[in-house]
């Protein structure tokens, strides 16, 4: 995952909302979302990696594969 960079990080306690993408997200949005309760939502792309990566997942189960952070 790549971080994002910016000339004036943002004030967390301003950011009302958080899109998380493929890049990522700042320290800042971060912060926003678990201190100061902004709302996170998916992007388009991210939430269809997450559909994909999920079936991956649901099929291994399936083959009763072990899987670190799942199974284990």
């Amino acid at each position: 995952m790549t971080q994002k960079t910016t000339l004036f990080p943002a004030d967390p306690r301003k950011i009302s909302e958080v899109v998380m993408t493929e890049s990522g997200i700042t320290v800042e949005e971060f912060i926003a979302v678990v201190r100061y309760g902004a709302k996170l939502t998916f992007s388009t792309s991210y939430e269809e990696k997450v559909v994909r990566v999920r079936g991956i997942i649901e099929r291994f189960l399936q083959e009763n594969r072990r899987i670190y952070g799942v199974t284990t």
